[in-house]
Order: C-alpha cells, then structure tokens, then sequence
C-alpha cells in the first residue's frame, strides 16, 4: 500500500513541471488597431482681395494635413454666393467674384474615416474707380456760340457701374458749363481762355477727373456792306401777288439792300434798308457761290443769286437771276424774270 502511493506522488511531480521541462507559452495576441485622429489645419488661409468679374485659384491642400497619413477629400461652402462664388477639384478652390461686397469663405478637409477640420477665410469684393477713356479734347468757340460733349465716350467704369457727371469751369466770365445726364454743355461768353474740369462719379463715391481748355474769341467781323439792286420783272397778272423781302436773319443786319420791282407797264421802289418794315416769311433774296454753298464775303464772292417768294403767302417760288458785271461804289444789280 506505500508502494502505490509513492508512484502517485512521483507522477504528480513529473507532471507539474517545476524544473522548467514543461511547454513554452503561445504568443500574445495582437495590439488593437491604432485610433483614426483628425485632420490638421496648418496655419491660416490668407484673405484675398478681387475686383468684380476677378478668379483666384488657390491650392489649399499646404493648409491641411492629416495625421495618419491618410489623402484628404476637400469642400468649400461660402457665405455670400451673390457676392463671391467659389467651387474645389483636386484640392484647387477657384474663386469668382460676383459683386461688391465681402464674404466669407470656409473649406473642409475630411480624411476616408470621415474625421474633418475647417479653415474660413475672407474674400472682399471691392468697387473700383472710373477711369478715363480718352482725353476730352479742347474746344475753340466765338463769343456766343456753345457747344455739346458726349461724356460717355470720355469715362468708364471698371464694374459696368453707372456714372454721374459734374463740370465746373474754372473762369466763368470766358465760359458757362452745365451737364444734363451725360452731355455736358459749354457757352462761350466772353474772349479769353478757361480750363473745364469733369468729374466722373460711380455710385459708391469713387471718381475721377478729366480737364480740358477752351478758348473764346470774339466773333468775327460782319463782311463789309455793300448795296444789291435788285430788279424783278413779273407778268401784269403777278405784279400785286407778291412782294419780294430781304431775310432779317441775315441781310438786315450785314448788307445795305435797296429793292426795286419793275414791270413794263407800272414801276413801284420799295426802299427795305430805312423806313420800310422787313418781314420774314414773304420773300428773301440769296447770294452765293457758284453752288450756293457759302455765304459772300464781299462783292467778288458773289457768282450767283436766286429770289424766294410767296404768291399770296401760299405757294412758294424760286427765281434764278442774273448778275450785273458792273461792280462799282459797293453795289451789284440782281435781275430776276418771273416770265
């Protein structure tokens, strides 16, 4: 019976393996996969400044990192599309700007396990001044007369912006300026020189300036007074329709103009330069070049003549007349037939 419990106890020591004779331990599980971390901003996207209708691309991937190493997916949202539109391929934002204004714009960068970070930064739209086009080129006017400058052709505006205009002159005894929507108006009014000054205006207040000379000389000199005979012979039957008149406009105040109507059978003198009334609208004699096409400066200029009158102030009629050769004592004789 000792023997038997001996061999038992022998048996439980070979088997526990106190003298390192037993087997080695398998091997430790694996660690966990390590934790997806977020994607990193690095530094600040810089704020851009544009002008309307302007595109900026702008690589936004240096202002980004992730960690993990992993490739990053990128979106851009702004907050103001009206103003500023903006869109991103490949990491590339492309930037529009729509109108004045300011607006800011915010990009996402997201890694494959759908961890993100942002970055905004500002995009102002600013307005632009007018600028000039071509310069408003200086005007020579006499004494009275006036003249009209289209101020369109001469301004712009970088934005499509609709201008207003100012003018001022700087001596208004030599000439008056006054603009009416985009035509500016000059009156001459006295001999001298002036400098006008337009000032362009875009409706935020921006402006720009163009000046011009205009120098005012005193009218010419009317052409030296000379006399005109003038003789008509109508039939008996036209003799009391009409009445030929010299036109106020023009001989009354430059020419000494005597005026005879002549008929075989009666003769009548109407003497229009002194104490008899000048009417328009009856009658004017016409003296001209050859063409008819300048107004005489003198007797030599005159080549040819014509008489417009009314018959009974209703219908109209035209006389070419001949030319006396005799130019003598400031005076030539204009012979009109109605035959």
């Amino acid at each position: 019976m000792r023997r038997t419990v001996l061999l038992l106890l022998g048996s439980l020591v070979g088997c526990g393996g106190t003298d390192g004779t037993g087997p080695a331990p398998g091997p430790p599980p694996p660690p966990p996969p390590p934790q997806n971390r977020a994607p990193l901003a690095v530094g600040s996207i810089p704020a851009l400044e544009l002008a309307v209708s302007d595109t900026s691309r702008l690589d936004v991937s240096p202002f980004f990192r992730d960690p993990d190493g992993d490739a990053l997916s990128y979106s851009v949202a702004t907050s103001a599309a009206g103003t500023v539109q903006a869109t991103i391929t490949a990491g590339t934002a492309v930037i529009v700007a729509a109108a004045i204004g300011t607006a800011e714009v915010t990009v996402t960068a997201t890694d494959p396990g759908g961890l993100s970070v942002q970055q905004a930064f500002s995009v102002t739209v600013a307005n632009r001044a007018p600028q000039p086009v071509d310069a408003i080129p200086a005007l020579g006017l006499a004494t009275g007369d006036s003249a009209t400058v289209d101020l369109v052709t001469y301004f712009s505006d970088p934005d499509g912006d609709a201008l207003s205009y100012a003018a001022e002159t700087s001596d208004s005894d030599v000439a008056a300026v006054s603009v009416s929507g985009t035509v500016l108006k000059v009156l001459a009014e006295s001999a001298g020189t002036t400098d006008v000054t337009v000032t362009a205006t875009d409706p935020d207040g921006l402006s720009v300036q163009q000046a011009f000379a205009v120098t005012v000389s005193s009218p010419p000199p009317p052409p030296p007074g000379f006399s005109v005979d003038l003789r008509i012979e109508p039939s008996q039957s036209q003799f009391d329709a009409f009445r030929v008149l010299a036109d106020p406009t023009f001989f009354a105040d430059q020419f000494d103009l005597d005026v005879f109507i002549i008929t075989g059978d009666d003769a009548a003198t109407w003497d229009f330069t002194n104490d008899q009334p000048i009417t328009a609208g009856e009658g004017r004699v016409e003296l001209a070049d050859l063409n008819f096409g300048t107004t005489p400066q003198s007797l030599d200029d005159v080549t040819r003549a014509r008489v417009v009158y009314s018959e009974n102030f209703t219908t109209t009629h035209t006389l070419l007349c001949s030319i006396s050769e005799e130019r003598s004592s400031q005076r030539i004789e204009v012979n009109c037939s109605t035959s």
